[in-house]
């Protein structure tokens, strides 16, 4: 009676145990071209193999985040992004079995100012907030 206890107690056990060596840690840093750690930085997952598969995280004040994935034997897309700074795409593929993929994205600055060219009086640059102010008007 205690073996078939035994065994159907190591039958219910035997799968988390196995999607276990399958899940992988990753940390990460989300900095500037300065080194200047980017607080508040929005970080999407997202797994080209898994259509629904969607995580949000964000940066704490050191510029670091970190999660944990259920299947690192896939690769997974990061985009970064935060205001004021150009957007990053990377993809990597998590570690297995209790070894922590460390990450780190650097962000560049935008400059601001958006510049048109109008046929009749040649090139303006205008202040990027005084343009949205514009279109919104219209």
């Amino acid at each position: 009676m205690k073996l078939t206890r035994l065994f159907a107690t190591a039958c219910l056990l035997l799968p988390s145990l196995l999607m276990a060596q399958a899940q992988g840690r990753i940390k990460g840093t989300v900095v500037d071209t300065t080194g200047k750690a980017i607080p508040e930085a929005k970080i999407v997952m997202t797994c080209p193999e898994i259509a629904n598969y969607h995580r949000e995280l964000k940066t704490d004040d050191k510029g670091t985040f970190a999660t944990l994935v259920v299947d690192a034997t896939r690769k997974y897309m990061f985009h970064v992004e935060a205001p004021g700074f150009q957007p990053v795409e990377q993809e990597y593929k998590p570690l297995i079995g209790g070894q922590t993929l460390e990450i780190g994205f650097t962000l560049t600055r935008c400059s601001g100012v958006i510049s048109l060219s109008l046929a009749s009086e040649g090139p303006i640059s205008i202040p990027s907030k005084q343009v949205w102010r514009t279109f919104w008007r219209l």
